[in-house]
């Protein structure tokens, strides 16, 4: 024991004689631990993070595949589903919810505020364990025809909509135009089943629902005795059966079996991200590697500066364990010093970034994305440690203790190392240099590929445009007549104010099989009542859809440009054609215009405009069929922001006042949110790329400097004899170029690698040439500042008298 101590206060002695060592040394562990533990933390709040309700790990949600375009639980699916026998002898409880805007109107401000809202059940609030801070939960009578509509507000959003009141329990407020009494305040920090602000009873669960104009969210737990593989067999089975029988009323083209998945909620949260997740940790990982390999080869090259010390201690007694024991404590002391100041760090960092989230944001982060440091967080950083210690700390001591004293104490320098360790350096040199390469050509490339994103995501937003869905069936019960003529009546309303910019009715059918010529085509169909110029996509030739082309009149189409070019050479032989859609070509529609391609299509963000083609009917001539089903309405009114909801809902009250009043959607929410995303995230790069290539660049000039330090009584002995400087520094670069170049050139291949694959993903819609630009600038900037650090402490070698480079052991 008192020898441990000896060998620490040693330890100490030695960094806190060589401050810039230390310094250097700390400020290597203390980013690259840093960002290890950020990125853990992060991406273990998202993918990992249980949410925060008693028994949150037992909750699971459906994911659905297959079937028709846009899958997913429909009502009248959902309430025959738990009618089954099966249903009550797998599922322990369940609960569903609907995801919608609730637009507040405050009887003070003007116009309206949108708030996150939830349609749910009674028995919504029992499954997620909660009790009521203030009034009372949604109870079965709340569900009931007839029954006032009632509304639970989330803690947030009573304290900062409403002042903390409680006597707000009781009021009438108006949501979606419509009053609402407030009958409950949930707990703070509740906002199941994701970013609840407000809650609102779901009546159509009481209600026999026979068409699919609702989709709805299934939380479930199982009963302890079964497993996932039972419950997904029984609902595919379940939901396959129910898909069969209304083949009749779909393109059969379009259906595929149904699959269905048990995922938990932070998987349903991050459905598509789980590759970014991984890279991010794959960064992280590269960066802790590149921080182990410099910290190592820095206490190599201290261990070496004092292998003549070591070498005579060794010859008069000393123990290689003893030896070896006095380098892991200076390793292991400035490892954990520099760990300690990680954590403290990446604390801070963690608090950081849970501000910048929230505030970038706001409400539409899933409840349980809290970025804190935990006890997950913790684990990691004592693995990281570990992993530190060991390569960083550990095997280098090994090497430094397996010298041969006698050509040590005979040959110094010279004898120390050999070309068995000249080579180690080499080969230490070329993984950092293909680690720095890799991760700044991947950066680069992923901040190009979220630039081009950006670019096309920006340029299909149209500004305040909304989106309502809703059908008028059960309202109207099934007057088809009726229906046609209120929403005749409302887009005629629109199309005479100028306040409207636009006003577009549209039902979209998917990829449907159509012919043209005796020949078939998979294209994406829609029923639109027009405005095809209002929403961004110009008529080119011929006409756009109008009011007239009702049921009465010839059955029209407008076709892609696209299109138009593929089957009839240009856009002005494709007018007046034929194209037959629908079950076995039933339907005979004759094209009356072309339009624009879409920038943005059915493929995919990556489809090629050109390569995918649209096709739109009229929705006036909708079958009865089709009518009774959902429908989309997109609008865009000159008025701001949220007094354009407020007049959408004049309008239908102008129309009927007893018109059910439909929930609105900020069209380009989700787009908004992927930009700020996307920006975010070039942002870290952007940071994390730099540190790394500072890392980097400590670690090569560290490296470089050491072996050019073994070579100094080669270049004493070259100088003497009358080599000139440039020849020395060019020998001694060239030297270092093999590392060099085998590291960037295995980064390169990678790079190449996943570029091809890339591109080939995206249908070549970002530019290739792009992919070779990034790389070159990437590889000759990198190139250019490598061979910087190689070239410093050439440089600085030969700037030495050769007496006194003889003289260096």
């Amino acid at each position: 024991m008192m020898g441990l101590l000896l060998d620490i206060r040693y330890a100490l002695r030695l960094l806190a004689k060589s401050p810039k060592f230390t310094l250097l040394v700390s400020f290597i562990l203390v980013g690259s631990l840093s960002i290890s533990l950020l990125a853990f933390n992060y991406v273990n709040t998202i993918t990992a993070k249980a949410i925060n309700i008693p028994d949150g790990e037992t909750v699971t949600t459906l994911k659905i595949k297959g079937g028709q375009p846009g899958a997913g639980l429909w009502m009248a699916d959902f309430q025959n589903l738990i009618a089954e026998t099966e249903f009550s002898q797998l599922v322990q409880e369940f609960a569903t919810s609907r995801s919608m805007d609730a637009w507040y109107s405050s009887p003070t401000a003007k116009g309206s505020q949108s708030l996150n809202g939830f349609a749910v059940g009674s028995q919504f609030f029992d499954f997620a364990r909660s009790a009521p801070v203030l009034g009372r939960y949604i109870h079965a009578q709340d569900l009931e025809k007839g029954a006032s509509d009632v509304v639970v507000l989330s803690y947030k959003t009573w304290q900062t909509v409403f002042g903390g009141d409680p006597a707000v329990i009781g009021q009438t407020i108006t949501l979606n135009k419509m009053p609402h009494e407030v009958i409950g305040v949930a707990p703070l920090g509740f906002r199941f089943p994701s970013w609840a602000q407000v809650w609102l009873a779901d009546k159509s669960l009481s209600q026999q629902v026979q068409k699919e104009t609702l989709r709805t969210d299934l939380y479930l737990r199982l009963k302890p005795t079964v497993t996932g593989v039972q419950y997904e067999t029984f609902v595919a089975a379940f939901l396959n059966e129910r898909f069969s029988r209304r083949l009749s009323e779909i393109d059969r083209e379009q259906f595929s079996e149904i699959t269905a998945a048990l995922i938990s909620l932070p998987e349903q949260n991050t459905d598509g991200m789980a590759w970014l997740m991984h890279f991010m940790n794959l960064v992280a990982l590269m960066i802790l590697s590149m921080a182990c390999i410099n910290t190592g080869n820095l206490l190599l090259a201290r261990a070496m500066e004092r292998r003549k010390e070591t070498a005579i201690r060794a010859a008069l007694g000393a123990r290689q364990w003893r030896i070896f024991r006095q380098l892991v404590c200076e390793g292991t002391l400035i490892i954990l010093i520099g760990s300690v100041l990680a954590t403290l760090l990446a604390g801070f960092l963690i608090d950081f970034v849970n501000t910048m989230m929230h505030s970038a944001f706001g409400d539409k982060l899933p409840f349980w994305w809290q970025w804190q440091m935990d006890a997950q967080t913790l684990c990691a950083g004592l693995f990281f440690l570990v992993f530190t210690l060991v390569f960083a700390c550990i095997l280098p001591a090994l090497k430094a203790t397996r010298l041969d004293l006698n050509d040590v104490l005979r040959d110094g320098t010279r004898g120390a190392l050999g070309k068995k360790a000249a080579r180690n350096g080499r080969i230490l040199v070329m993984m950092q240099i293909g680690l720095i390469t890799t991760l700044m050509l991947v950066g680069g490339l992923t901040t190009h590929i979220i630039t081009n994103t950006k670019e096309i995501v920006n340029e299909l937003a149209l500004d305040n445009l909304y989106r309502s869905q809703f059908s008028l069936a059960e309202f109207y019960h099934n007057d088809h007549d009726k229906i046609r003529s209120v929403l005749a009546a409302t887009v005629q309303k629109t199309q005479a104010d100028p306040s409207w910019l636009l006003f577009q009715l549209r039902q979209r059918l998917g990829n449907v099989k159509i012919q043209v010529d005796a020949k078939e085509e998979q294209v994406d169909v829609s029923f639109i009542s027009g405005q095809m110029d209002n929403l961004g996509y110009p008529i080119i030739k011929g006409r756009d859809i109008a009011l007239n082309d009702d049921q009465s009149s010839q059955q029209v189409a407008v076709v892609s440009q696209s299109f138009a070019k593929q089957y009839f050479i240009d856009e002005d032989a494709a007018l007046g054609q034929f194209i037959e859609v629908g079950d076995e070509f039933a339907k005979r529609y004759q094209i009356i215009g072309v339009v624009t391609n879409k920038g943005q299509n059915s493929q995919g963000l990556f489809a090629p405009a050109d390569q995918f083609h649209e096709v739109y009917l009229s929705f006036w001539q909708l079958s009865n069929e089709q009518l009774e089903t959902v429908f989309d309405t997109l609008f865009v009114n000159k008025a701001e922001l949220t007094a354009a909801i407020d007049a959408f809902y004049d309008l239908l009250y102008q129309i009927d006042p007893q018109l059910p009043l439909p929930e609105v959607f900020d069209y380009n929410e989700n787009s908004n949110v992927a930009l700020r995303s996307l920006t975010k995230i070039s942002e870290v790069i952007l940071a994390v790329g730099s540190f790394a290539l500072v890392l980097a660049l400590i670690g090569i000039y560290g490296m470089t400097a050491n072996q050019v330090s073994l070579g100094c009584h080669e270049i004493g002995l070259r100088r003497a004899i009358g080599a000139k400087d440039t020849a020395i520094i060019r020998l001694f670069m060239s030297k270092n170029a093999k590392p060099v170049f085998w590291g960037m050139g295995s980064a390169l291949v990678i790079y190449i690698a996943l570029s091809w694959v890339i591109n080939t993903i995206s249908n070549d819609l970002i530019d290739g040439s792009m992919f070779i630009m990034a790389g070159l600038v990437t590889s000759i900037t990198l190139l250019s500042v490598i061979a910087l650090a190689v070239y410093l402490p050439c440089k600085k070698a030969v700037m030495q008298e050769p007496a006194q480079s003889l003289r260096v052991d």
